[in-house]
């Protein structure tokens, strides 16, 4: 049986562990290597240039209403607003066109369009209910990112709105500071990123991709009870997360080939976490670490898909569910109490890992553990605890289908294990044919067999328990040592 990758996860999930410190993401290279976005990017204008300076009086009930529409290539507009209410517009058509903004006060409206190639916009809003919307047109994204946005948000209540045309090509990088924020971002087509930080509570993010070559990149989520929700639909996408807070919400579906989630290493409680994958080749990672009372499931649909979960905490429920064909389910709970890990796998050859305390020192007590296999040659492993004692587990395999392979390391007392294979040549193995491994006290350990050709042999170090071998078919064979 090959554990290679969940050996790996382990491993890194170990050495965070270990070290008792989270290491912030880096942020990943861009396509394009000249990503230089600043409030002196004016100087680069080289056709006309509008600077646009507007201060609201105190007490005024309507603010200021700026218009600006450039046509042509090389402009620039910078607009500076300061006071409540104002509203603030850009229309640019052509290439290489760049617009600043800068407004500070409440109940604002900025509203920006760049139609054209190489276009720029940075804008910084500090004040609260404010709106800003941004819509870059035009990009063929023949030679990587062409368009760019730079987005700053200080205050609460604020909403943002970033979205591209039918063609590729655009970079977005968006930083909120504030509480009950909205961030919605939408890109179509090839090659675009987006990069979002958030530093606040009860923010709602929205982010959208529909193409290739496409990253997202929540680079930090520092905050709690917020609402991260992307839907992709095309293949390619890459997703980086970190995440400190607790209550927040993140849900992700896609649809397409050769999608790639990955998530990384978070902190936080009572977190939720959702990801649907439907097509070929998906592979969806999520890891945490030093975090209670979590949910996370991952569900593919579709051909050679890869699963895995993994935490370090307590009250976490992990979950792994793949309907298709060449599946790997993977989850690992290093060391924590009172979780459940569940995997079901629908297809052939699929293979289901389920693990916890792998490494001295590390136990996992009161936890439930179940994988359910329904297909041909099936192959799952259940290891709970490799050097020290995990008492008081519950573990509950089922497989249905022909030539199931099943590898079990049991140490500990008081766990409760059920096996039922149902189907032809269905093994559970001793060390020397494969791994049935029990070091236990007051341990129940029960097999059901269903089918011709099953074997069950094996070595039982526990005292106390009951053993249970129940074999329907032919050509079956049993054979228990209890020492």
């Amino acid at each position: 049986m090959k554990l290679t990758k969940t050996n790996i996860a382990s491993a890194l999930l170990l050495a965070f562990a270990a070290s008792g410190s989270l290491m912030a993401q880096e942020t990943p290279e861009t396509k394009n290597d000249n990503v230089v976005i600043s409030s002196d990017f004016m100087e680069s204008a080289d056709s006309s240039v509008v600077l646009i300076s507007q201060t609201s009086p105190e007490g005024s009930e309507l603010g200021n209403e700026v218009i600006v529409i450039q046509e042509g290539d090389f402009n620039g507009a910078s607009i500076t607003v300061v006071g409540d209410g104002n509203l603030v517009g850009v229309d640019q058509f052509g290439f290489d066109n760049i617009a600043i903004g800068a407004v500070t006060g409440d109940l604002n409206l900025v509203s920006v369009l760049q139609d054209g190639e190489g276009a720029i916009f940075d804008t910084f809003i500090a004040g609260n209910d404010n709106a800003v919307f941004v819509e870059q047109t035009g990009s063929l994204a023949l030679f990587g990112i062409e368009n760019r946005t730079v987005n700053a948000i200080e205050g609460d209540a604020n909403s943002l709105e970033v979205s591209s045309g039918d063609f590729g090509g655009h970079w977005s990088n968006n930083t909120i500071v504030g509480s009950g924020n909205s961030v919605s971002v939408e890109q179509l087509d090839e090659w675009n990123e987006a990069y979002t930080n958030v530093f606040g509570d009860d923010n709602d993010i929205t982010f959208f991709q529909n193409g290739f070559y496409n990253i997202f990149d929540l680079t930090e989520l520092v905050g709690n009870n917020n609402l991260v929700n992307m839907s992709v639909t095309g293949g390619g996408a890459r997703f980086n997360f970190a995440i400190f807070g607790s209550g927040n919400d993140i849900s992700v579906e896609q649809v397409g080939d050769d999608n790639i989630f990955e998530f990384g290493v978070f902190e936080g409680d009572d977190e939720t976490v959702f990801v649907q994958q439907i097509g070929s080749g998906n592979l969806a990672t999520i890891d945490t670490l030093g975090s209670a009372a979590n949910s996370y499931s991952i569900i593919q649909t579709g051909n050679g898909n890869e699963g895995y979960t993994g935490s370090v905490g307590l009250f976490n429920t992990l979950s792994v569910e793949q309907t298709g064909d060449n599946n790997i389910g993977s989850t690992v709970n290093l060391n924590g109490l009172v979780n459940n890990a569940s995997i079901t796998q629908t297809g052939n050859e699929n293979l289901g890992l389920v693990e916890a305390a792998l490494g001295a020192g590390l136990a996992a007590d009161g936890n439930g553990a179940s994988l359910e296999q329904t297909g041909n040659q099936n192959d799952a492993a259940v290891t709970l605890a490799t050097t020290s004692d995990s008492n008081g587990n519950i573990i509950i395999a089922e497989q249905v289908g022909d030539l199931n392979l099943l590898d079990l390391v049991i140490n500990g007392s008081d766990n409760f294990v059920s096996i039922l294979q149902e189907g032809n040549e269905n093994w559970v193995t001793a060390e020397s044919g494969g791994s049935l491994e029990m070091n236990a006290s007051n341990t129940d350990f029960s097999v059901a067999q269903v089918g011709n050709f099953n074997l069950v042999l094996g070595e039982l170090n526990s005292t106390g328990g009951v053993v249970e071998v129940t074999q329907i078919g032919d050509y079956n064979v049993a054979t228990v040592i209890q020492n």
